[in-house]
């Protein structure tokens, strides 16, 4: 562990004048007229001073400018950017327009994580060989195990370690360190201040972890965190705080200080009562772990916790064709199953943790043979089946008292419906409206939109012409509710209020806004810098509320936590 305190320091201040005035003369054109912002100068001047960068910058930060010179800075032949793939048309027009005024290469090749995820393009790295890797909006790499885009640049980066590598986002933390920490080693190499060693990177995340089952002793935080210095004894926040300050001392890590703070920013929540036709529907749906069309669910935390979120906002997804009755009565007994190992289990919490137990032998299960034999005979297909109109109705009232709202809707039949009911605009994949094509930037300013999260909540600058949010379904991580509401919180928002109401229909939705400012809190421990729902102005939901209780689904949730 000497070796990460032997990491050179920053010099503490901000970035000189004098820097910021060199590098912006020698990157821009000779008619370019902008000029570098202290954070964009910084990440250059950094990553040119250690060959790689991995920049914790804010929404709206600046970070396509960055993006687009790193190849000139760092002297690149074959440089490849790395963008999601609603993304990818955004930021060759963003380009263009950096052009006019900055040295953005003519060789720089786009690509989309989606594309790299895919079978036919597995080799992609290798044929193009790039000498370096910039990855933006970069936490999509953050699962090693389980994306195949990230398992696909980790191998590159192993076989290629002299490639340079950029990371950015605004949001890398979630739950662990580790989310993160492949990143920061592929971007700083040696003067990365992480472990060198996955057994003791593992160990140093069970000190600092948001959600963590096992803690280490006192002794053995003494242990791993002893270069971090003094205050990484005192426990998890001491661990933090200590992990933090080293983190944003080394050089080629960018925080940048603030979050956008030109006007207030407020979260209020809108709390939508269940009508009499739904509750029986939840009462099975909690009681029995069944959705409305007597589909059986095989687990609380992600079959029930779904089918709440859709029902409590009128609808449900069925299958249609239904599947053939054996290949549903093997279902039926295998999700009966998973229900009482989970309901026992102390040590289980998802079907998927009971499949694998079941598959590796850890348990013995007749029923998991039957179903394992059939399961792949039949493949389910689902479409939006219709019980209520009371969220659309609220939705439909709250766009008409908000003129030039954004409704952010997550579900695609929500969206749909949404549209058909009241000609709203509908934005959806590449931020591209469903009829007209239109880009959601161009929408006239005093028409409401309804504008899909998943498609466009990061990338889009919607902050010149909009200020106020509505989103149907409340997002359950800090990631997603950073990004969108960056969407407009952000520089060049001249508004001095920007407004965010959300729906809360059902508990899980009231849980949702929970965890993600728990996330949030966690991200700035780690980070240093507050998430956009801790500077907001923020009520939560009253859980006391009949709305916001979970019923007989309490019986489980607690046991799941």
């Amino acid at each position: 562990m000497s070796r990460i305190a032997d990491i050179p320091r920053r010099e503490p201040g901000n970035v000189p004048a004098d820097i910021i005035q060199n590098l912006t003369d020698l990157l821009r054109t000779p008619r370019g007229t902008q000029t570098l912002r202290p954070a964009q100068a910084a990440a250059l001047w950094e990553s040119y001073q250690v060959g790689g960068l991995f920049a914790n910058i804010l929404v709206g930060g600046g970070k396509t400018h960055i993006s687009a010179l790193l190849p000139i800075v760092l002297g690149a032949e074959r440089p490849m950017l790395l963008v999601p793939g609603k993304l990818v048309r955004k930021t060759r027009r963003h380009f263009a327009e950096i052009a006019k005024h900055f040295r953005v290469p003519s060789f720089y090749r786009i690509e989309s994580y989606n594309k790299l995820s895919t079978r036919g393009n597995a080799d992609m790295l290798e044929r193009y060989r790039p000498d370096l890797i910039v990855a933006d909006e970069a936490h999509k790499l953050k699962r090693i195990g389980k994306s195949s885009c990230a398992r696909r640049v980790a191998r590159y980066m192993r076989e290629h370690p002299e490639t340079r590598f950029c990371a950015m986002s605004g949001s890398f933390y979630k739950q662990s360190i580790l989310d993160f920490a492949h990143m920061l080693r592929w971007s700083l190499r040696d003067r990365a201040p992480i472990p060198t060693s996955d057994d003791r990177l593992a160990f140093l995340a069970a000190c600092v972890d948001l959600r963590t089952d096992e803690r280490p002793s006192l002794d053995e935080y003494r242990d791993i965190c002893y270069d971090y210095g003094p205050a990484a004894a005192e426990g998890v926040q001491g661990a933090r705080a200590a992990f933090q300050a080293r983190l944003r001392d080394t050089e080629g890590v960018i925080v940048s200080e603030k979050n956008y703070l030109g006007s207030t920013l407020i979260i209020r929540p809108r709390v939508l009562p269940t009508p009499k036709d739904l509750e029986t529907h939840f009462e099975n749906l909690r009681q029995e772990w069944i959705a409305p069309d007597e589909w059986d669910l095989a687990d609380a935390r992600f079959g029930v916790w779904a089918v709440a979120r859709e029902l409590a906002l009128g609808f449900y997804n069925r299958h249609d064709p239904r599947p053939p009755e054996d290949w549903r009565k093997a279902r039926r007994a295998w999700c009966k199953f998973v229900r009482l190992v989970l309901e026992r289990s102390e040590v289980f919490d998802s079907e998927l943790q009971v499949w694998d137990a079941c598959q590796s032998g850890q348990i013995d299960a007749p029923v998991w043979q039957d179903w394992n034999s059939i399961k792949h005979t039949f493949a389910p297909t689902t479409v939006a089946e219709w019980l209520s109109d009371h969220a659309i109705k609220a939705a439909e009232a709250w766009g008409r008292s908000n003129r030039g709202g954004i409704v952010w809707v997550e579900h695609r039949a929500f969206g749909e419906r949404l549209h058909d009911r009241t000609g709203w605009g509908y934005y959806r994949e590449e931020g591209l409206e469903i009829e007209t094509g239109e880009y959601v930037e161009d929408a006239a300013p005093t028409d409401t939109i309804v504008v899909s999260l998943k498609a466009n909540s990061e990338g889009r600058n919607l902050q010149y012409t909009r200020s106020k949010n509505l989103y149907t379904l409340p997002p359950n991580g800090n990631q997603d509710w950073e990004q969108s509401l960056g969407r407009t919180h952000r520089d060049g928002q001249r508004a001095g209020e920007v407004q965010a109401d959300y729906f809360v229909a059902c508990w899980e939705h009231a849980k949702a806004i929970a965890q993600a400012l728990s996330e949030a809190e966690s991200d700035c421990e780690l980070f240093g810098r507050e998430q956009k729902l801790q500077i907001a102005d923020l009520t939560l939901p009253d859980l006391r509320t009949k709305t916001c209780q979970g019923y007989a689904w309490e019986r489980t949730a607690t046991l799941r936590e």
